[in-house]
């Protein structure tokens, strides 16, 4: 089973200046935005999805 090495990574964020770490946390909410928009999104267009299908439904048994 294969392990991950996280000293790499730990030695990367603690050599990060402050400034760094503020822009990296910037970055991190505005990927976090950008991701609940997709959700949002896709919500969305499932919705408008599925009335469609409801209403091409109610269409077709009238004709």
């Amino acid at each position: 089973m294969a392990t991950t090495d996280t000293t790499g990574v730990a030695l990367e964020i603690l050599k990060r200046t402050p400034a760094d770490q503020v822009a990296h946390r910037q970055e991190t909410r505005i990927l976090q935005q950008s991701l609940v928009d997709v959700v949002r999104l896709i919500q969305r267009l499932d919705t408008r999805i599925s009335d469609t299908r409801l209403t091409s439904k109610r269409c077709s048994r009238w004709n």
